[in-house]
């Protein structure tokens, strides 16, 4: 079962009703038994996948290598979701960002969003892949926090195929989360056999889409993206400027394996392997 956009927004409509009366916890661990939380209370619905500490941590590590220098950026957010990922980027980048833009279906975590978030941001409430709305040539960087893994296989290539109308040439576009096989994450495993079991069993409500690497691979070549890194929970790519021969590009050029074994992601001193195209 394909979800489209339209039923993710209200699927997450309904969560964040419930997680105001179920009082959630910090999300740690699911094994097929159930999903294990901390003790730890929380404030906004979507926090209890992740602390936003570690998000400051990656982002303070990440951006200045995939952004250096003081320039002003335009940043772009597919799924913002209660806004985790927005706060620890605007924590970070700070006096650097010139416009914020949030691409989001949920109605209600938008509007938890903007009770969150102080910095003027500009949100597009969409029930489909939708970026008709942004301007062209806009960002120069793109993020898609903890939310790829709720966009289907198709809709995912739908978001990669028209971003590239709306990024700046060399535009890094950042994806993470838990939603690639074949790299032998845990997480990422039980999210997908959690999904079998809600599939067989009729279950309703937020599912977790997944893809496999090489289909992502496969995606961002054709699209003309530059690939910098795929790792266990997500891609960091770059939007290139349209070669013209480009449909000449073979797709059977070796690809280096592993990809980055292990986490912590970007630890300090650590050179990321690169993905080999061509």
């Amino acid at each position: 079962m394909v979800k489209k956009p339209g039923e993710v927004g209200k699927d997450f409509d309904d969560y964040a009703r419930k997680w105001a009366a179920d009082s959630y916890k910090m999300e740690k661990a699911w094994d097929g038994s159930g999903v294990a939380h901390s003790d730890e209370a929380l404030a906004y619905p979507g926090d209890e996948w992740g602390g936003i500490d570690d998000l400051i941590a990656l982002y303070a590590n990440l951006f200045p290598k995939i952004l250096p220098g003081s320039d002003k950026v335009s940043v772009l957010e597919i799924g913002a979701g209660g806004g985790r990922s927005t706060r620890a980027v605007v924590e970070v980048l700070g006096d650097r960002i010139d416009e914020y833009h949030v691409v989001d279906v949920s109605q209600i975590f938008v509007n938890v969003l903007r009770e969150r978030i102080e910095q003027p941001i500009e949100v597009h409430l969409v029930d489909d892949v939708d970026l008709g709305g942004l301007p062209k040539n806009g960002f120069q960087l793109c993020l898609a926090q903890s939310s790829w893994s709720h966009i289907n296989m198709y809709d995912q290539y739908r978001y990669l195929r028209d971003l590239r109308a709306v990024l700046t040439f060399g535009a890094p576009l950042v994806v993470n989360g838990q939603f690639l096989l074949g790299l032998g994450n845990d997480w990422a495993w039980n999210r997908f056999r959690r999904r079998v079991y809600q599939a067989e069993h009729h279950v309703e409500g937020v599912f977790h889409e997944m893809t496999g690497v090489g289909v992502i691979v496969e995606q961002l070549v054709r699209l003309e993206y530059d690939i910098e890194l795929i790792h266990d929970a997500g891609f960091i790519a770059r939007r290139r400027q349209a070669n013209p021969l480009s449909h000449l590009a073979s797709l059977t050029a070796q690809i280096e394996f592993p990809y980055l074994p292990g986490l912590p992601q970007y630890a300090a001193g650590q050179t990321p392997r690169k993905v080999t195209i061509g």
